[in-house]
């Protein structure tokens, strides 16, 4: 049985489109909406069927991430977040690194 054929996936899959619903988190459009890993199963197995491991996008956005996941992990995240109703991450400043040290 192929990863996408198991039962774990297509409820990680209908998951993720009832958290966020069937609209492209990087450009907003509703149709041909794919659900995608944010950090690729290739690299994190352990996170393959995480409900925080997953956005919805569309067929062109999600081509574009698709072999590039590391440079799209940040912004991902952050559009989850938002989508969410989550604060955004702040990274820490100057002095708070200085502190920290």
């Amino acid at each position: 049985m192929s990863f996408r054929e198991r039962p774990e996936y297509a409820q990680w899959r209908n998951n993720i489109a009832e958290i966020f619903g069937e609209r492209c988190l990087l450009c907003g459009h509703t149709g041909n909406i794919h659900i995608h890993h944010i950090l690729p199963v290739e690299k994190y197995p352990e996170l393959a069927f995480d409900n925080n491991n997953g956005v919805p996008l569309c067929g062109n956005c999600h081509a574009t991430v698709t072999g590039n996941e590391m440079d799209y992990v940040d912004r991902l995240r952050e559009l989850q977040r938002t989508a969410l109703g989550q604060s955004p991450v702040k990274p820490p400043s100057i002095e708070e690194l200085r502190n920290a040290a």
